[in-house]
């Protein structure tokens, strides 16, 4: 009979290489993968940055428009609340419907600051999910499920 203990002392040796290299295989593919995470963290938190300067560039260009609430002889209601209501009433209109009410209401002394406030009024009831744009463009008030969600929400 033949002695394999050699042979076996050299396979042992061959599997505790092949252990160390998927070690360091591994170690190099954690290496990989950290540095991906890293410069993927690094673009978003530049992003994020960015978007946060863009809104405070934002919020001071919007507070030259003029508020929502606008009090003047004619009109008892926030130009929200105006805008809300006259969805309710007439139904679906376009912004620039919206706007040419407003400014014949009495809500704002040219078109440039009617359309402005009118934007601004718009996106903030749409953020606040109180009325929904629809595919043609017009402007609805918010579906009864959208509303039950929202209060549900708050």
């Amino acid at each position: 009979m033949r002695d394999i203990r050699n042979d076996l002392a050299e396979r042992a040796r061959l599997i505790e290489d092949q252990i160390s290299a998927a070690y360091a295989q591994f170690e190099k593919m954690l290496e990989q993968l950290q540095n991906e995470r890293d410069g993927k963290v690094s673009d978003l938190k530049a992003e994020f940055t960015a978007l946060g300067k863009l809104m405070e560039v934002e919020n001071r260009r919007m507070a030259n428009v003029l508020p929502l609430a606008v009090q003047g002889p004619t009109q008892q209601m926030s130009l929200a609340d105006f805008i809300m209501h006259t969805l309710n009433e007439i139904g679906p209109m376009s912004k620039d419907d919206i706007v040419d009410l407003a400014s014949k209401e009495g809500y704002f002394s040219d078109a440039e600051n009617a359309d402005r406030g009118v934007h601004a009024a718009l996106v903030s009831l749409h953020r606040n999910e109180h009325l929904r744009q629809l595919q043609d463009g017009n402007f609805a008030p918010a579906t009864l499920a959208q509303t039950v969600r929202f209060r549900r929400a708050m």
